[in-house]
């Protein structure tokens, strides 16, 4: 029997972004979680807005658990050949790209504290399909799963940050949106109307250490 998945990326979103702001607060004086639109957060005033102020960008892509019945003690979870992709455009131009998975196995367990846990993406080959894996809903934090080259985790909040201090670069933010177009661009995300709203997309997380 194959694992069913019992929400969409957006919920999961919901658990994720408050988590992850948490645990990076200790690390950046301003953290603002966003989604980009060129329209919107590419324009000229949120340009005006924070022009001069040194930034790092981080992306994380929201991951759903599957389950093949509510209220198991392992969850599934699917890295999509497409978000490998999107790591090799993003990573050498500084955005690190992450997952992150709630560990829950049925929706009632998708309260505010809800366990998190979160992975590294790098790029792979060219060919690499679907990485799956299985992890308990009693995972701890820290303990590695051997899933590919290009997946590392589960992180702990200590390594994640780390992470982002290592790979992420620092911009203003004009570049950051340039940098953004670019990648949107490369990547297909902005090819067709079809593609855009049937591909995976992440969210950003903006992170100025003043106030």
């Amino acid at each position: 029997m194959s694992a069913i998945g019992f929400m969409c990326e957006h919920t999961a979103e919901y658990a994720l972004v408050p988590r992850l702001v948490s645990i990076l607060s200790e690390e950046s004086a301003r953290i603002i979680p966003f989604y980009f639109w060129a329209s919107r957060e590419g324009n000229s005033v949120s340009l005006a807005s924070i022009r001069d102020l040194p930034i790092r960008l981080i992306s994380v892509y929201a991951r759903r658990p599957k389950v093949i019945n509510a209220g198991t003690r392992e969850v599934s979870v699917k890295f999509n050949a497409e978000l490998f992709d999107y790591a090799s455009l993003a990573v050498p131009l500084g955005i690190p790209v992450f997952a992150g998975l709630p560990l829950a196995s049925s929706i009632i367990d998708m309260t505010p504290d809800v366990p998190c846990v979160w992975f590294d993406l790098n790029p792979c080959p060219n060919g690499t399909s679907d990485i799956e894996a299985v992890i308990s809903v009693d995972h701890l934090p820290g303990d590695l799963i051997e899933i590919a080259p290009c997946v590392i985790g589960p992180l702990d909040a200590d390594t994640l940050i780390s992470t982002i201090v290592d790979k992420s670069r620092r911009m203003i933010w004009g570049e950051a949106i340039n940098t953004l177009r670019i990648i949107r661009r490369e990547s297909g995300l902005g090819h067709g109307y079809f593609r855009w709203f049937g591909g995976y997309k992440p969210f950003y997380l903006l992170l100025c250490d003043q106030q």
